[in-house]
C-alpha cells in the first residue's frame, strides 16, 4: 500500500539526488500517474501497480540506501538467531544492532562478502 505522501517523498528524494532523470520516460509517466491516483483515492491498493512501483522505487534508491536496506535485512536475521538462542553467547549484539554504523557495515558485508576488515 502506498499513500500520496510516500510516493511524493520518494520522488522528491530522487529529484534531489538526480536518479529521477535516469529513469526511462515510461516509468516516470507511470510513477506520476500513480502519484495523481494516490492523491485522488488516498492510497494505492492494486497489487500489480504496487509491484511496478516497488521496482521503480528500487531504481531510485541511492547506493547508501541500498546498503542500509541490506544491513537491516541482515540485522533481522541476527535478531531472529539471537531469540532462538544461537547467539546468546554475545549479549552485546542487541546493542550493536541499534547502531547505524554497525548496520551499514553489515550491509556492506552482505553486498560484498569478499570485503575483509
Amino acid at each position: 500500500m502506498f499513500t500520496y505522501n510516500d510516493l511524493l517523498g520518494y520522488m522528491k528524494r530522487a529529484l534531489r539526488n538526480g536518479s529521477w532523470f535516469k529513469l526511462p520516460r515510461l516509468e516516470r509517466a507511470l510513477y506520476r500517474a500513480s502519484l495523481i491516483l494516490a492523491k485522488m483515492k488516498g492510497k494505492i491498493l492494486n497489487a500489480d501497480l504496487i509491484t511496478q512501483l516497488l521496482e521503480i522505487i528500487e531504481k531510485l534508491l541511492t547506493p547508501k540506501m541500498r546498503i542500509m536496506k541490506l544491513g537491516f535485512q541482515k540485522a533481522k536475521e541476527l535478531i531472529t538467531a539471537y531469540k532462538k538462542g544461537y547467539l546468546s553467547w554475545c549479549p552485546e549484539l542487541l546493542e550493536w544492532l541499534t547502531d547505524k554504523n554497525y548496520i551499514f557495515w553489515l550491509g556492506l558485508k552482505a553486498q560484498n562478502p569478499l570485503l575483509h576488515y
